[in-house]
C-alpha cells in the first residue's frame, strides 16, 4: 500500500507540474501589445497628415471629403521634374485632380510647357500659345511661372478664387507667366500677370 501511495503522490505532483509548464508556455508565446501600438501609431500620424492637408483645401472653400496621393505617369513628367505633386480630391462622388512640377529653372518649365500643349491629352490635340481651344471635356486650370507648372482637372466647377487662395497660401504670388482656365465643355481662356495683374493673354 505504501508503494502504491507512493506512486501515486509521484503522479499527483507529475500532473501539477506538467500543468503549470504548459501555462508558463502560453504565457510566452502570447502577442505583445508593443507591434499594435507601433501599427496605430503610423496609421495616426498618416491620417492627421491627411486632415491636415484636407483642411488647408477647406479653409480656402474647395470642397473636399477625403484626398489620396498617386503615382499617375503624366506628359510632363518625361522633362525631369525636381519634384512632383499628384493629389486627387474627393467630394460627394466627383473627383478633381491637382498636380504639380517644379522645375529646376524656367527653360525646363517652359519646355515641359510648350511640349505639353503640342501634344496635349489622350488624343495629342496640338494647341498654340493664347489659342481659344478646347484642351479637354473637363474643367481645367493651368499655371506656369519661372519653376513651377501646376495642372488642376475636376469634372465639376472650379472657382478660379478659391484655387488662387490656395496657391497663395502655398507661396505662390500672382505672377504666372500663363494662366489658363477653361470650363467643363468650353474653350480655354489665357491670361498672363503685368505687375501681378492678371490681364488678357494676346498673341
Amino acid at each position: 500500500m505504501k508503494i502504491i501511495a507512493c506512486i501515486s503522490l509521484i503522479i499527483f505532483f507529475g500532473a501539477c507540474s506538467s500543468k503549470k509548464e504548459e501555462v508558463v508556455d502560453l504565457i510566452d508565446i502570447m502577442p505583445t501589445s508593443d507591434y499594435v501600438e507601433d501599427v496605430n501609431s503610423d496609421s495616426v500620424v498618416s491620417e492627421s497628415s491627411f486632415l491636415s492637408e484636407i483642411m488647408a483645401f477647406r479653409q480656402e472653400g474647395i470642397e473636399v471629403d477625403s484626398l489620396e496621393k498617386i503615382e499617375k505617369r503624366c506628359f510632363p513628367d518625361r522633362f525631369g521634374a525636381k519634384s512632383t505633386e499628384k493629389t486627387v480630391l474627393f467630394h460627394e462622388g466627383s473627383e478633381t485632380h491637382f498636380f504639380r512640377w517644379i522645375y529646376a529653372d524656367s527653360n525646363k518649365v517652359m519646355n515641359a510647357f510648350y511640349n505639353w500643349i503640342d501634344c496635349f491629352g489622350d488624343d495629342c490635340t496640338s494647341i498654340f500659345i493664347g489659342e481659344e481651344k478646347r484642351f479637354q471635356k473637363n474643367a481645367m486650370q493651368l499655371y506656369v511661372n519661372d519653376t513651377s507648372l501646376i495642372f488642376i482637372d475636376s469634372e465639376d466647377r472650379l472657382s478660379v478664387g478659391d484655387w488662387r487662395r490656395y496657391l497663395s497660401k502655398m507661396g505662390y504670388e500672382d505672377d504666372w507667366n500663363y494662366f489658363v482656365r477653361q470650363s467643363r465643355g468650353g474653350k480655354a481662356k489665357w491670361f498672363t500677370f503685368v505687375e501681378k495683374t492678371q490681364t488678357p493673354f494676346e498673341r
